[in-house]
């Protein structure tokens, strides 16, 4: 045999010895010294949750209050009255046209003879008319003549 093959051979012969001897050390791995420290969980240690997919809740929108409707010089214009998403906020007077928008508050259409207008809040389709989404007046005080 040529030198050569002879260390073929012996790389061989080696390679296999450590093979055996890497999987004697895996199986002997159950017998560790170190195996009462994990039974004992000194820190309380678990497995992790699995994780949950939240959905996000949906994005808060504001109150729009139609407020009033004018044709003046052949154009169809609304006011409302916007209720701010931050707490606190002073609500805010706009007028738009049809196709106009305000803080992604967009008028899609004014029916002035029904008193309906379609608007786009923050996405959200809506139509408002004076009977459900107007301001309500306010009730006079009650005087107590003595």
């Amino acid at each position: 045999m040529n030198q050569l093959a002879k260390t073929n051979w012996i790389c061989l012969l080696v390679g296999l010895a450590c093979s055996f001897n890497a999987g004697a050390s895996v199986a002997d791995q159950g017998h560790s010294p170190y195996q009462g420290i994990m039974a004992r969980n000194v820190f309380a240690l678990h497995a992790a949750l699995p994780s949950l997919v939240e959905t996000p809740p949906p994005p808060a929108i504001s109150k729009i209050m139609l407020t009033g409707i004018t044709t003046i010089l052949g154009s169809k214009l609304v006011f409302l009255t916007i209720t701010s998403i931050t707490p606190g906020a002073a609500p805010e007077s706009v007028m738009l046209a049809e196709g106009h928008a305000w803080n992604e508050i967009e008028v899609r259409s004014i029916d002035e003879k029904a008193g309906l207008v379609k608007v786009v809040n923050h996405g959200r389709s809506q139509t408002l008319d004076f009977e459900h989404d107007n301001i309500k007046p306010f009730a006079p005080p009650k005087i107590a003549f003595f």
